[in-house]
């Protein structure tokens, strides 16, 4: 009996094991949660870096710097989403966001909101509709009377929400003629224009500088204002893949015809290998999106020329990695002394309206909360008034706020918040980099406790039947 026992025992063993791991592998009830905190690892979360940013003291992350970054390592099972939570305290920071990466080439990071303190201290009406919330500055009866009379679209706040209806320029008229645009443009730029009874036509001329290692493809994207993508245009890497320096010429052209009227957006996807020379286009706005990295003129062009824009942002970052690109910005009558390299310098102007800016040396990456062009003539503005970490309600003349962000919770002292993300661009088994961004943080001399991040794993929950189909597909080949 006892030997009989002894080999049930020795049989039962390997068998329970091996339907716990495969429990653990599969997860039927479609949930698989990984937690890190401080001063302990985890197989799944790693700790958010880098180490001049963010500390490690009192049992939390502190969070100095912005960006910080954290890896996620999706699990070999495929999940349709990932819920990340996080614990934290703040002081002096009036945002927090945090989400995955999801373009290398632009940098672009699905920020979602888990702090806003210019909502949280708000105490204008509140509606709800259609999945938003919309503050107003004054007594209305509802949200659909607010809409119903067509606000300026200056006056409407928006955080990570939009207006329903989109942008339209009465009286608008075609330019009815080809403008250029002769520029050293670095990288990834994002572009929007306007389009009524017209075709969309332009032409770029880049230079592959070679600098880098590496393949440099080019990828021109058209989208529409409902964010569908109607056109990708590519050519391959001009077969250099070496740093020798040695510049190729390539054109290109992208042309689509009957267009409704509406607000389209250019982008153009290239490695910082990649500089625009010049954007010929029948469109009359050439307006550039939060962004412009003007390029140095080495080995192109003899002289440096200064470089003006025009633009409507009032809060900006600059920054140049020259030497012999240190020099003074002007914008309107703020003089940014750029003293160093690989350093951002930052200036914040209280007025709002167009403004000009002129770099004298070129050679410098300018980054705003607002749009950029390189005349009057060619900017407009579609958008509402974002609202950011230095927004100013009553001085930018904002008079309600639609926005998708809700409070997080209190939970003994700390705030809890989190915010839910696709997996499908992202297989299984593979790493997700995520973004914990506070802007400006340093200026503002604030901080972000993190005493725990989770990563929450979700998948439809599968019944006993499909739990063996599951197990018998991996039982052959191991675990």
């Amino acid at each position: 009996m006892n030997k009989y026992l002894s080999s049930l025992f020795i049989c039962v063993i390997p068998i329970t094991a091996i339907i716990w791991l495969l429990i653990l592998d599969i997860r039927p009830a479609g949930i698989r949660e990984a937690t890190l905190v401080p001063n302990h690892r985890s197989p799944i979360l790693e700790r958010p870096l880098p180490g001049t940013r963010v500390a490690v003291e009192d049992g939390a992350f502190i969070v100095k710097g912005d960006p910080v970054y954290f890896s996620v390592h999706t699990p070999q099972t495929t999940y349709d989403e990932v819920e990340i939570e996080i614990e934290f305290n703040i002081k002096n920071q009036p945002i927090v966001e945090i989400g995955p990466q999801v373009d290398i080439f632009s940098g672009a990071f699905n920020l979602k909101p888990f702090y806003n303190e210019i909502i949280e201290e708000i105490d204008w009406e509140r509606h709800e509709t259609f999945g938003s919330t919309l503050y107003t500055k004054e007594e209305i009866d509802s949200a659909d009377d607010f809409f119903d009379q067509e606000p300026a679209r200056y006056t409407v706040g928006t955080y990570h929400a939009e207006l329903q209806n989109p942008y339209r320029e009465a009286g608008y008229r075609s330019l009815g003629r080809r403008q250029s645009v002769d520029m050293d443009l670095r990288g990834y730029h994002k572009i929007v224009t306007y389009i009524k009874n017209e075709d969309l036509l332009w032409d770029f001329t880049f230079t592959d500088m070679n600098r880098t290692l590496g393949r440099d493809d080019i990828l021109l994207r058209v989208v529409n204002e409902q964010g569908g993508i109607l056109l990708e245009k590519k050519v391959e890497d001009d077969g250099n893949a070496r740093e020798d320096q040695e510049m190729s010429k390539i054109d290109m052209q992208i042309e689509i015809e009957d267009l409704p009227e509406g607000v389209y957006s250019i982008e153009v996807i290239v490695t910082d290998d990649i500089f625009i020379r010049n954007i010929s286009t029948n469109q009359r706005y050439v307006t550039f999106v939060n962004t412009l990295n003007i390029g140095d003129t080495i080995g192109y062009r003899e002289k440096v020329n200064p470089v003006s824009f025009t633009t409507n942002a009032t809060v900006f970052s600059l920054q140049t990695l020259h030497n012999e690109s240190l020099q003074t910005v002007e914008i309107d009558s703020h003089a940014i002394e750029i003293h160093e390299t690989h350093t951002q310098f930052y200036e914040i102007i209280d007025s709002t309206g167009l403004r000009t800016g002129v770099i004298p040396k070129g050679d410098v990456t300018v980054v705003g909360n607002g749009k950029f062009a390189f005349s009057t003539s060619s900017f407009f503005e579609p958008d509402t008034t974002p609202i950011g970490p230095y927004t100013d309600l009553g001085n930018q003349g904002i008079e309600a706020i639609l926005t998708t962000y809700e409070s997080p919770r209190i939970i003994d002292g700390h705030y809890v918040a989190n915010q839910t993300y696709d997996l499908a661009a992202f297989p299984a088994g593979s790493d997700m980099r995520f973004a914990i961004s506070a802007p400006f943080i340093e200026s503002f001399e604030g901080y972000v406790n993190i005493y725990k991040i989770t990563a929450r794993f979700k998948k439809d929950p599968i019944d006993f039947k499909q739990f063996l189909q599951e197990a018998l597909k991996r039982l052959p080949f191991g675990l």
